[in-house]
């Protein structure tokens, strides 16, 4: 599995989007003692998931961490892994 877990990482997720315009992201909580069943998966490009409109920090070093892969089949495998629950489509 290629996946790429960005926790409490702002700057290496940045950099991973800003290369890699077409892959998917998975947008789910940190904390295993939040709401473990949300599990969005975005394209790269999505606003919602951008830095453009979110503040240092927000997107992997507070309430979300992202988990990034060029395939989407790899982002269900892991939050099936690791969260166990279904996984919403955007952006499609």
């Amino acid at each position: 599995m290629s996946v790429h877990v960005f926790n409490q990482d702002e700057e290496g997720y940045i950099r991973h989007i800003s290369k890699n315009p077409n892959h998917f992201v998975l947008n789910t909580y940190r904390s295993p003692t939040q709401n473990v069943k949300y599990g969005v998966i975005h394209r790269t490009i999505c606003r919602s998931i951008s830095p453009d409109i979110h503040d240092s920090g927000a997107l992997t070093s507070r309430k979300y961490m992202k988990v990034c892969s060029d395939k989407y089949g790899e982002l269900e495998a892991w939050f099936n892994q690791n969260k166990n629950e279904f996984i919403t489509r955007v952006d499609f």
